[in-house]
């Protein structure tokens, strides 16, 4: 398995990484490295501290502490969310559960919505291709209101932003390749309950750790956390998605990515395996994800080793 990381390591090197990659087996660390900066104009590089946007991976900490309201039964995943929202019509059709596994229709005011409306306007702006990716990111990146929200989808299905939390505490400013060239999108202003956690890669190992150790949720809870429903009629949800993580195969995973932050965590029960990927950096003219690569490589590594 060493000659994976070796590999790994070798080709993170090449694509100009920016940020933190970390492998663990059976609640091992068994690989981890730093790589690019927190701030490229400083020469700040990324450690193991430094702390990223999350952006989606967000999701799976409101996931659980629904979860935990429940456990503590102040509420039920199955009561609609009218109760909670009584000013919004199509409130009694909706579940909490719903919210939660993406399956109660209701439309991402953020990536459907507003990105729709920013598509309509590249069609009659006079800006470049560049320039207007530009404007559009910095549009996309500002702080979405429960009332922004409600005023975007008005007529529409609702889709609850619950917690603001403050993702410009990050430590690492975002950048993008474009056409070659390195540009810095700044620190994210999400705060949402569905993108706005800031976060560590040891941190996040807590994270995972704390699938098994069963502290903040009860094993039942977990069990319920990993419960995937697909969705076959929808175009804009994953299929196979549960509270917060996909599954793919064995894995049970989950990304995130807003300006120029990715982050993904990945858990392999069969094998024991986890990977934590947090960067600052993505290449627009060639995106690769380096969570889907390393995934990949762990299970053909086991293959071939078997």
């Amino acid at each position: 398995m060493d000659d994976i990381f070796v590999k790994l390591d070798d080709k993170l090197r090449k694509d100009n990484f920016s940020g933190n990659v970390c492998v663990m087996k059976d609640k091992q660390i068994i690989f981890e490295h730093s790589y690019g900066y927190a701030e490229y104009d400083n020469r700040i590089s990324n450690t193991f501290d430094t702390c990223f946007s999350i952006a989606s991976i967000t999701k799976q900490f409101t996931a659980v502490a629904i979860l935990q309201l429940q456990e503590a039964k102040k509420l039920d995943l199955d009561q609609t969310i009218e109760s909670f929202f009584p000013d919004y019509a199509p409130a009694n059709l909706i579940r909490v559960r719903n919210l939660l596994n993406m399956s109660s229709g209701i439309p991402d005011y953020l990536n459907d919505v507003i990105d729709a409306t920013y598509r309509e306007q590249e069609k009659q702006s006079n800006l470049s291709e560049e320039d207007f990716f530009f404007y559009a990111t910095d549009g996309m990146n500002r702080n979405y209101t429960y009332k922004d929200v409600m005023r975007l989808i008005s007529g529409l299905p609702l889709q609850m932003n619950e917690t603001h939390w403050n993702a410009m505490d990050t430590d690492a400013n975002s950048y993008v390749i474009y056409n070659g060239c390195r540009k810095e999108l700044g620190r994210s202003r999400c705060q949402g309950a569905d993108g706005g956690l800031v976060s560590t890669v040891h941190d996040l190992c807590q994270w995972i750790l704390e699938t098994s150790n069963h502290t903040v949720l009860s094993h039942k809870g977990w069990e319920e956390c990993f419960h995937v429903v697909v969705n076959q009629d929808s175009d804009s949800c994953p299929s196979n998605y549960g509270f917060g993580w996909i599954k793919l195969g064995d894995w049970i995973l989950h990304g995130g990515s807003q300006l120029g932050y990715c982050s993904g965590v990945a858990i392999n029960q069969k094998l024991g395996y986890s990977v934590i990927i947090l960067r600052n950096c993505y290449n627009h003219d060639s995106y690769s994800d380096p969570l889907i690569d390393i995934t990949h490589s762990i299970c053909v590594s086991k293959e071939h080793i078997e």
